[in-house]
């Protein structure tokens, strides 16, 4: 009888190891093999721009090619959809963000002016702050030319004389302009939380996960997070599995530190 205890005793830790150890070990929550994007060689080229012939009018185009990077290369236009052909037509008078990826899912991203044929109304740039990780230092201001009084608007908000839109979240932004022919432009710009990865992130990762019989290499090199790239390629699964609390898989971590994470992953991983 004491034999049959003991045994029924050692089942039951089973259970309640094994998925624990899944964490570590198993391959759905690991990296594939890991891209460095940064030797892809991709970019891209400004083909062809067609102004657009009037003010109200949305009969402009751009035409862009890539060079580099692997295999089909498929774009896109102010975060849509991607597509294969690098040609975007109906569009109106503003600034364009165009983005190439590869099939690696290596990404580069440029920024196309399309104005109005006879118009000088332009952004020249628009210089970004950081928000700060879950607060709202945020800040756009913007560089503008065109004929008598420029205006500026945020988003859906109210023309006003400011260039500089203050105390903004993290997240994307959409600058119009407009000049006393009426003419408008627009301009979509991403706020960042800032977060860094050297400085606020690393060290949660090296010490809650980076740790002897998980993400140290022990069970694999491409599932060693003392390596950048590895971190960097499952982002946003350890984003998943910090914020709901399965990682780490031993000890916790702090609501702030979930919270880096999450501003650092949301930010697009960077290397900084």
């Amino acid at each position: 009888m004491k034999k049959k205890v003991n045994l029924l005793q050692y089942c039951f830790l089973l259970i309640l190891v094994i998925p624990l150890l899944s964490n570590c070990t198993n391959e759905k929550d690991d990296p594939k093999p890991v891209v460095d994007c940064s030797k892809s060689g991709l970019l891209i080229n400004v083909d062809n721009i067609e102004a657009a012939s009037g003010c109200a009018s949305s009969d402009a185009s751009v035409s862009v090619s890539a060079e580099g990077g692997e295999g089909e290369i498929t774009f896109s236009i102010d975060n849509g959809a991607f597509q294969s052909s690098g040609t975007f037509s109906n569009l109106s008078a503003g600034n364009f963000t165009i983005t190439a990826k590869d099939d690696n899912g290596c990404e580069v991203s440029t920024e196309v002016p399309v104005g109005v044929e006879g118009a000088t109304l332009a952004i020249s740039s628009v210089s970004v702050t950081v928000a700060g990780c879950e607060d709202s230092n945020g800040q756009l201001s913007v560089t503008a030319a065109g004929d008598g009084i420029i205006l500026y608007k945020l988003n859906e908000g109210s023309f006003q004389a400011s260039s500089t839109f203050s105390g903004l979240t993290a997240g994307i932004y959409t600058v119009t302009i407009k000049d006393d022919t009426d003419c408008e432009v627009s301009s979509q710009k991403k706020v960042l939380n800032g977060t860094s990865y050297e400085q606020q992130v690393k060290e949660i990762i090296m010490t809650n996960c980076a740790i002897s019989g998980c993400h140290n290499g022990d069970n694999g090199s491409d599932r060693n997070w003392t390596v950048f790239s590895n971190v960097q390629n499952k982002a946003a699964r350890i984003k998943e599995l910090t914020q709901d609390g399965t990682m780490p898989l031993t000890g916790s971590i702090t609501e702030e530190e979930k919270a880096l994470i999450a501003c650092w992953v949301d930010d697009g991983a960077l290397d900084n």
